[in-house]
């Protein structure tokens, strides 16, 4: 894999976490209403902003 692969890869990645710590933050109501499962979410992430 070339170099450039390997950063779009791990920016994915780090997109992928930060996306599914952002959702952790909801209540389980309204993730279900977004059609998200908790049990679905990836541990790991974070949020790197504030709200």
């Amino acid at each position: 894999m070339s170099m450039f692969s390997n950063l779009i890869k791990a920016r994915e990645k780090q997109a992928e976490l930060s996306v599914h710590a952002y959702l952790a933050q909801f209540d389980d109501s309204t993730l279900s209403r977004m059609g998200v499962n908790r049990k679905s979410l990836k541990t790991g992430g974070s949020v790197n902003h504030f709200l």
